[in-house]
């Protein structure tokens, strides 16, 4: 019997997307305290970007936080501010 190695690990660069969001929603954990709501944010940032949702908005709208300590519009000012902050939207 044979076993196969694992498989490689793809590490994002520091200039990809993915990771600039990543990075810039574990910096909003005092708004997000649990994590995978925090992941759960980044997807829906991701569908943002990628064109699959029409506004940043509509995107807070879909992500329904159940952990968030404001409400959806301080919440939508929040991110778009830390998006300006790491120049990932102007």
């Amino acid at each position: 019997m044979t076993t196969k190695p694992p498989s490689e690990i793809n590490y994002l660069s520091e200039e990809a997307l993915l990771k600039k969001l990543y990075l810039m929603a574990d910096e909003l954990i005092d708004v997000l305290p649990v994590r995978n709501e925090r992941i759960r944010l980044v997807y829906y940032l991701n569908l943002f970007f990628e064109n699959n949702i029409n506004t940043l908005r509509e995107a807070i709208d879909l992500f329904k936080p159940l952990h968030c300590k404001v409400d959806y519009d301080e919440l939508e000012k929040i991110v778009e501010k830390k998006l300006k902050e790491k120049n990932i939207i102007k």
